[in-house]
């Protein structure tokens, strides 16, 4: 599921502690921008990714790559079953009164589909 951008925050927040060694009280001078910081390891940098644009682009696209090819498994066709999804490729996935992974999928179908073969 799509994790809150609040948790997302609070979670960056709580790494950019560590990694500038910020303990309760006291602060340092950050040498680092953190966008810096979260550049490539091929750039000389630690390659950390931003928790939000993680979630979208590695955990959700794979469920959804699931949802497609896995057809045998239980979660798919209690999904399926459940949101009437007879088309393997819709058009939309958007519904009234979904779960939270259902309205995760959904903000990363279109590029899904756009990229089936």
């Amino acid at each position: 599921m799509v994790l809150p951008k609040k948790t997302c925050n609070e979670l960056e927040r709580l790494l950019r502690r560590f990694i500038w060694g910020i303990k309760k009280d006291n602060s340092r001078i950050h040498v680092v921008k953190f966008d810096d910081v979260c550049q490539p390891v091929g750039r000389g940098s630690l390659g950390f990714r931003e928790l939000q644009q993680q979630n979208e682009t590695i955990f959700l696209m794979k469920i959804t790559f699931d949802l497609l090819t896995k057809n045998e498994t239980l979660w798919v066709c209690f999904l399926r079953a459940k949101y009437k999804v007879i088309d393997l490729v819709r058009h939309t996935l958007k519904n009234t009164n979904v779960s939270r992974l259902w309205k995760g999928l959904s903000l990363v179908w279109e590029d899904i589909r756009n990229n089936i073969f």
